[in-house]
């Protein structure tokens, strides 16, 4: 047994070993709580991806559900620190970005680092969608100022990010998340709860479903056994007064009378 939980954990630590930092990212950018991503990220890894041959793009969705479960139940103080002021990249477009408020950055993380739909970015963030096209647009028009186009401005957005994404280090240690998962598996707390809420609520309405099934077949036989029974009674009932109708000195109370017809008169 010891020796399949140590298997599994060196199949995940090597599974995770290069998306991890992507991972928390994400879940960083989606709860805005290094504290809550660093729990969303170890719950997710102690799930099982549904398709080796697309890890990432599974491993971020498992992510991205525990952090939004997580940023929805157990909402933690925002202290994204993300996309900050780097004193060692004079670039004015990085200055720029870097200068952006909290809420912004945040914004532009969810976007063009992680790929999240402005329906998406509307509910992480608890505004409008409205409000969420004003910050993409406010913030197109003043990066204008630093490239000829919005295609360009947009994929200078997109590097920042990646190289944030990948090159940061605000991630948590490695062999720390390692351990917390290996100590959550051994607990056998699977969190459950964070892989699919709508497939919980699924499960219950089946096995409710199921209940009101079997309670139906179960009054339908009740009442066809009542029918039986009463088929019964009336049938005892019948064959009684039948019995009583033909009972001895009824019958005999009527005389036949036949004549000879060989007597001789």
């Amino acid at each position: 047994m010891r020796n399949d939980r140590e298997k599994n954990l060196k199949y995940i630590a090597d599974l995770y070993r290069q998306l991890y930092r992507e991972m928390f990212a994400c879940a960083y950018a989606v709860t805005g709580n290094d504290r809550t991503a660093e729990t969303a990220l170890i719950n997710a890894m102690c799930m099982r991806v549904s398709n080796d041959e697309d890890t990432a793009k599974n491993a971020l969705e498992n992510v991205k559900r525990c952090a939004v479960y997580i940023l929805k139940t157990t909402p933690a103080e925002i202290n994204y620190n993300c996309l900050e002021a780097d004193f060692t990249n004079t670039d004015p477009f990085s200055e720029w970005l870097t200068g952006l408020k909290e809420e912004d950055r945040r914004a532009v993380m969810l976007k063009y680092g992680l790929g999240f739909k402005t329906r998406e970015i509307s509910g992480i963030l608890a505004v409008s969608q409205q409000q969420v096209r004003s910050i993409f647009e406010r913030i197109r028009q003043e990066g204008a100022k630093y490239h000829s186009s919005a295609k360009k401005m947009s994929s200078a957005l997109k590097k920042l990010c990646q190289k944030e994404i990948t090159g940061a280090s605000f991630a948590p240690d490695y062999n720390s998340v390692i351990r917390a998962v290996e100590k959550l598996n051994e607990s056998g707390e699977k969190k459950e709860k964070f892989i699919n809420p709508i497939g919980r609520v699924v499960s219950w309405m089946i096995a409710i479903a199921a209940m009101g099934v079997m309670i139906a077949i179960i009054w339908m036989c009740a009442v066809m056994m009542g029918y039986y029974r009463d088929a019964i009674r009336e049938e005892k009932i019948k064959d009684a007064q039948y019995r009583e109708e033909a009972a001895p000195g009824d019958i005999g109370s009527t005389s036949f009378e036949t004549e000879d017809p060989y007597a001789v008169v």
